[in-house]
């Protein structure tokens, strides 16, 4: 049967999955009242009482561990956490469908090191500790080592999320490229790919106690599991796992043309209409990869003469937050200190030095260079356009802007462009917003106010 559990971490989340699985299996045999939490998913007294549960059962073997949970939030450390979503599949629970599972896991500096996952109703216990390998009720699982895509088995999620994430025609390739699909998402689908069963898991519209012990599951029964992006994340919103084998390929064909004429689906909801100007942040990080993806997409978008003279500094040290603190108006400084990330969108009073590259069909460069005031407009136009075209990149990659001008463009300028060549545009705080402290809509004239048809 394989050899006992000794890590400590894994001890105490067995015995916290267990406890709560109890809690969570009477009121599932027996009764429960259903709420509608303010993200539209439903909660029971199931799901309060058994994250309580795991949080003390926890906290007495861990008391140095934060928290960061489904129901109750973040409390704590957040360099050493327990991630818990204490019932994954709160829908099926609620239908009586009996798949749905306690998840914990342990994250460290960034990382999980601990997962848990247990189906109270059909017994199911597995759990992986980083270097120690996957394991399903005391036997050691490993993935498949299908290496053939057209023989794969591809599980999903609901389909309806592919489609408004913007991933449906990739979805489609995938589909069509593998032997079977199956559409049970939650927990079911990771546990299917690490136990060998299934090669193939994607899925969207996450949050990180859905993925956290599942990425451990993965990698320590030999797979592999990431964003849609290819980032080894829990905090992107989308997951692929699978057996390692077929990563690159099904991610190649979950998101190849993604941003191409003609097979771009736009998620307008989470661009436009359902997007805030945010103030307050979840103490998450924004990788510089990512950052560098943001200009990436950015730099598509159209300006005159392709001028492209909007420039970037990305302020995330503690050093640098500093420096930009003065400038700040008293009302955004908090906010900015607490942002992962702030950028300062400038624009270079000089781009014509790289029209010769970028627009070689016609000396650009001289017809700037000569005309000072010229460029001085084209420079601030069109850079003032690249920094609308940067907040859409932002939001299209998942993360959450806060724009402002409420600084002194003079003491920023004098503080991080004192050559004088860079001027300050505006700033724009980056990170992953805290919904609570995001304000209501304010209302926008209307298509008759602001428009004419002539």
């Amino acid at each position: 049967r394989g050899v006992g559990v000794t890590h400590p971490t894994v001890t105490a989340a067995l015995e916290a999955a267990r406890v709560a699985g109890e809690i969570a299996l009477r009121y599932y045999r027996g009764g429960f009242e259903v709420t509608i939490k303010a993200d539209q998913t439903p909660v029971t007294q199931a799901d309060r009482e058994a994250e309580q549960a795991i949080r003390a059962i926890l906290t007495r073997a861990f008391p140095e561990c934060g928290f960061l949970g489904e129901e109750f939030g973040q409390e704590g450390s957040t360099t050493r956490r327990w991630i818990i979503d204490p019932i994954d599949g709160t829908k099926n629970f609620v239908r009586r469908i009996p798949i749905w599972a306690v998840l914990i896991a342990l994250e460290e500096d960034g990382q999980v090191t601990t997962g848990v996952v247990h189906n109270p109703v059909s017994g199911e216990l597995f759990w992986a500790r980083k270097g120690e390998g996957a394991w399903a009720n005391g036997e050691r699982i490993r993935v498949s080592s299908c290496s053939t895509m057209s023989e794969a088995f591809l599980m999903h999620s609901g389909l309806n999320l592919f489609r408004a994430a913007g991933y449906w025609k990739g979805f489609e390739r995938l589909v069509d490229a593998t032997s079977r699909q199956r559409g049970f998402g939650d927990y079911f689908g990771y546990c299917v790919v690490a136990a060998g069963k299934g090669e193939i898991y994607a899925e969207v519209d996450l949050k990180p106690w859905d993925v956290a012990p599942m990425k451990i599951l993965v990698e320590e029964a030999g797979g592999r599991l990431t964003d849609f992006a290819g980032k080894p994340d829990i905090y992107g919103g989308s997951v692929l796992a699978t057996n390692g084998l077929l990563h690159d390929e099904a991610l190649r064909l979950l998101t190849s043309g993604q941003w191409a004429r003609g097979e771009l689906m736009i998620d307008t909801k989470a661009i436009f209409e359902e997007a805030h100007t945010h103030n307050g942040w979840q103490d998450k990080p924004v990788p510089d990869d990512l950052l560098r993806r943001v200009y990436d997409l950015a730099e598509f978008g159209p300006t005159c003469a392709n001028s492209c003279p909007m420039r970037v500094v990305f302020v995330k040290s503690a050093e640098a937050k500093a420096r930009l603190k003065p400038s700040l108006n008293e009302g955004n400084v908090e906010k900015t200190m607490k942002a992962p990330a702030t950028a300062i969108i400038a624009y270079d009073t000089e781009f014509y030095e790289l029209l010769p590259r970028l627009s070689p069909q016609r000396d650009f460069r001289s017809v700037y260079a000569n005309n000072p005031p010229l460029a001085q407009e084209t420079a601030f136009r069109n850079g003032s356009l690249q920094g609308g075209y940067f907040i859409i990149a932002a939001r299209a990659l998942g993360l959450d802007c806060g724009p402002m001008s409420g600084f002194d463009n003079v003491t920023v300028d004098a503080e991080f462009f004192p050559d004088g060549r860079w001027k300050s545009n505006f700033l724009c705080n980056l990170g992953y917003g805290d919904p609570a402290k995001v304000r209501p809509r304010n209302p926008r004239p209307s298509f008759e106010e602001a428009c004419r048809i002539l």
